[in-house]
């Protein structure tokens, strides 16, 4: 079967730098004019694409240049859109005010490498766990069964009392 025109590497590069970035392979086939399937399979290290990806030279530095090259051109475009933003958030609705600001935000940690959420799992051992801790602890504070005198003295505090020590 016949195959169609090879891929250069330089191409290959320019369409994981994409990928990295966030761009989906609809738009990575369309900036670099390569078949959906073959940006695909690159995205995936399909057909090859795995071992070059891991092994040619050539391709890590087009690879970082092109990297480079794109997060200048985000960066320029933010402080484009950075100032249409402060130029009329006067005119922005609280609400308004408050998207753009989080969008801001999540972008700005996103920009750093932080993280735009904390999730905390717990497995099922650990729950289990916990619940056993709190049945031991529940059961423990029943059995000392203290009483607590709520008679106010003259100093306005009140005292807890053991029922073993002093029984009426």
């Amino acid at each position: 079967m016949p195959r169609g025109k090879r891929t250069s590497i330089n191409q290959a590069a320019q369409a994981k730098a994409l990928a990295d970035i966030g761009y989906q392979g609809t738009q990575i086939a369309d900036a670099t004019g390569l078949p959906v399937r073959t940006v695909d399979d690159i995205i995936n290290g399909r057909n090859g694409w795995r071992e070059i990806i891991a092994n040619d030279q050539a391709f890590k530095q087009y690879r970082t240049q092109a990297k480079r090259q794109m997060q200048a051109a985000s960066i320029n475009l933010s402080q484009k859109a950075l100032q249409q933003i402060e130029n009329r958030i006067d005119k922005a609705s609280a609400p308004q005010a408050a998207m753009v600001y989080g969008i801001l935000r999540d972008k700005e940690r996103l920009d750093a490498g932080e993280p735009t959420e904390i999730i905390a799992l717990h497995t099922r051992q650990e729950i289990e766990g916990l619940d056993a801790l709190a049945a031991i602890l529940g059961q423990t504070l029943l059995q000392r069964g203290r009483e607590i005198d709520v008679t106010p003295k003259e100093s306005g505090t009140t005292t807890a009392k053991d029922p073993r020590s002093a029984r009426c």
